[in-house]
């Protein structure tokens, strides 16, 4: 191990200052000491945290932003691209936007939000956009004609790549920090950006004093939101499939176009499921990481259905499976033919135990679907009615 790394493993043990508990909304660093309150909610005094009715301010979500949105690099935003909207946009047809609202409050008030990380409450190397303004705090003045309810429209966010997170992050926390030692904040960037998840983000709204720039109650935070275009992330999707019917015995070769998917974090799954919408049976498709082309298409073997041996077409369905996170995608139809040999056997044996093909037609129809399942089966036909 290396002396630096040394460094980062000791200063990653170093535990937090005991001023942490002095404020209820902080999220410490674990990495450096000197950064407990850097970016953690400030703790108002009581006199100001209380409203003249004595109930304390507080900030609610009244709108959560989509879960799913297209992380973009700087090198893509060229031209108009789709704004980040609210969750309930899609179910209710009616364009919304990530809505907070301040609560026991009276007077001016600034309405503050960030980008966070996924699991804590730190500083994300991705950088929100709003209106082509890039990288800086989006805020709005309340009230706004006398309400306090705040939406924020026309934001995006801009992917930083794996390579530059250290170095922006370093850059964040020396402006908003600027009298902790360089040294400590790069040890702790460089350590954050290690374990850092770049596919996820959550908003950080904060409300705060116009005069002090104090947070006048607790930030509030949104639901994650998933980079629609990553692999690890991303909706799971079944484009297009080659074939949608095979045999019971299984072993078909079918290719499927999908939304991006990682080689190694896939399960293409069939099931079946009884007229209850209970899941009977479940087989996965046979297939190899090489087998994934590109991330955007997969070769697999059909898996043998649990009856060799039916007299009629069985439906089931495939769906894509994301182990890491049970992911799975919307199913498509699969259809398990029946064997026309042992359908034409079956036939006979309810019609008369003593039938026979009493036709030259008959004959050379049952010949004909039997070769083109079964060469063998045409012959076992050829001796039990030559």
């Amino acid at each position: 191990m290396s002396a630096s790394e040394q460094d980062f493993s000791e200063s990653s043990n170093m535990g937090s200052p005991g001023s942490q508990g002095d404020s209820p909304y902080s999220s410490p660093s674990q990495q450096v000491p000197h950064l407990v309150n850097v970016f953690s909610g400030i703790t108002c005094a009581d006199e100001m945290s209380l409203h003249a009715d004595g109930k304390r301010p507080y900030l609610r979500v009244v709108e959560q932003p989509q879960n799913y949105f297209r992380f973009r690099y700087k090198s893509e935003m060229v031209g108009t691209h789709g704004c980040l909207l609210g969750k309930s946009t899609s179910s209710n047809k009616t364009r919304t936007h990530p809505t907070v609202e301040l609560m026991n409050y009276t007077g001016r008030a600034l309405i503050r939000v960030r980008l966070t990380q996924a699991d804590k409450d730190e500083e994300h190397p991705h950088k929100l956009l709003e209106d082509e303004q890039e990288d800086r705090d989006v805020s709005t003045l309340v009230p706004e004609q006398g309400s306090y309810k705040v939406g924020f429209a026309g934001m995006g966010i801009i992917h930083t790549a794996k390579k530059d997170v250290p170095a922006l992050l370093l850059k964040k926390y020396m402006e908003r920090s600027p009298n902790i030692p360089v040294m400590d904040l790069r040890m702790h960037c460089e350590n954050t950006a290690k374990t850092i998840n770049l596919n996820i983000v959550r908003l950080r709204f904060s409300a705060h004093d116009l005069k002090t720039d104090q947070e006048i109650c607790a930030p509030v935070f949104s639901e994650p939101i998933h980079n629609m275009k990553s692999a690890a992330t991303n909706d799971l999707k079944i484009c297009r499939i080659s074939k949608y019917f095979g045999r019971p015995r299984g072993g078909e070769d079918v290719f499927i176009l999908v939304e991006k998917v990682n080689k190694k974090n896939i399960i293409i799954r069939f099931y079946e499921l009884n007229e209850q919408g209970e899941e009977v049976w479940t087989a996965n498709g046979n297939f190899l990481q090489s087998d994934v082309h590109h991330q955007y298409a997969v070769v697999f073997r059909t898996p043998p259905y649990r009856d060799l041996n039916i007299t009629k077409n069985v439906k089931v369905f495939i769906e894509l499976v994301r182990p890491s996170d049970g992911r799975t995608s919307e199913p498509k139809e699969f259809v398990y033919k029946a064997d026309q040999v042992i359908k034409a056997n079956k036939r006979r044996r309810v019609n008369s135990t003593f039938s026979s093909y009493d036709s030259s037609s008959e004959m050379q129809t049952a010949l004909h679907v039997a070769a083109t399942y079964d060469s063998e089966a045409s012959v076992r036909l050829l001796l039990r009615h030559g």
